[in-house]
């Protein structure tokens, strides 16, 4: 679990650095600041999971898995287009870089996040055991 409490604090440290260049962003959109925000959602479970921490129910990070997933995913189709662009447009290394390094900052966020909600199931009935 040591590996994934050290990519939660990167990414907890990733997101709050946006949350921070938001206010001095030249151009802040709808869909970046959901993802954002479903971003910081998402980082909750994944404390949860990397600590073995119950967090509220389980339900309720169902719920915003599936809320998070799919505007996680447009952002995420969004961001790889404009990487093709610009590789396109100029092909370097960072462009590369960036786009895989986004998509499995993804992936990495959402991993966790799913498997707390939908597969820590005998996590759960620990926790349901600890509180009757």
């Amino acid at each position: 679990m040591l590996k994934w409490k050290v990519i939660f604090w990167l990414l907890a440290g990733l997101t709050t650095s946006d949350f921070f260049s938001v206010p001095t962003s030249d151009s802040v959109d709808l869909l970046g600041v959901l993802g954002l925000v479903a971003s910081a959602v998402m980082l909750v479970p994944f404390f949860g999971y990397a600590y073995n921490a119950i967090i509220g129910a389980k339900k309720i990070w169902q719920v915003a898995f599936c809320i998070a997933m799919p505007i996680l995913a447009c952002q995420f189709v969004v961001e790889i287009s404009f990487m093709s662009d610009l590789f396109v447009a100029n092909p370097s290394g960072p462009a590369v870089f960036g786009a895989v390094f986004g998509g499995l900052a993804y992936l990495l966020l959402l991993l966790p996040a799913y498997r707390y909600a939908f597969k820590s199931n005998e996590f759960w009935l620990q926790a349901e055991n600890i509180e009757s």
